[in-house]
């Protein structure tokens, strides 16, 4: 037994980091004003078959019957927000020229998907994907 119990952990716990949906959320949100309404946006939240957190950012054009279109995929683990993979059709289409129009995907080919280790990072590839 112990001769005495202590505080195990550190002194300060950083508990700022900003989720991947609260990011998604916050630009999704700013869309309708940035355009004056001509487009929307909204994250469709789901589970996918193998238990992965997924958000499809949707683009909203209210004036063509509120066509819908997914713009970018991201997905998580449940239990960790960070690392979060992107897929945006660009990318893919990019990776694919890379390897000569091949769509077979290994680890020694580029798939096209990024991957954020961190808020900063998600942000930069939200940023290249609206061009900003």
């Amino acid at each position: 037994m112990p001769d005495e119990l202590r505080d195990l952990w550190p002194s300060v716990i950083d508990t700022s980091v900003i989720s991947p949906i609260a990011i998604l959320k916050y630009q999704a949100s700013q869309l309708r004003d940035k355009t004056q309404g001509l487009l929307e946006a909204a994250i469709r939240t789901f589970t996918s078959d193998d238990k992965l957190s997924v958000y499809d950012f949707q683009i909203i054009a209210p004036a063509l019957d509120r066509y819908t279109y997914v713009l970018f995929q991201t997905w998580h683990k449940p239990d960790f927000v960070y690392p979060v993979s992107v897929r945006f059709e660009p990318w893919i289409e990019e990776a694919k020229k890379e390897r000569g129009g091949v769509g077979i995907l290994t680890w020694e080919r580029p798939s096209g998907i990024r991957t954020a280790s961190s808020p900063s990072e998600f942000f930069g590839t939200v940023r290249e994907i609206t061009g900003v």
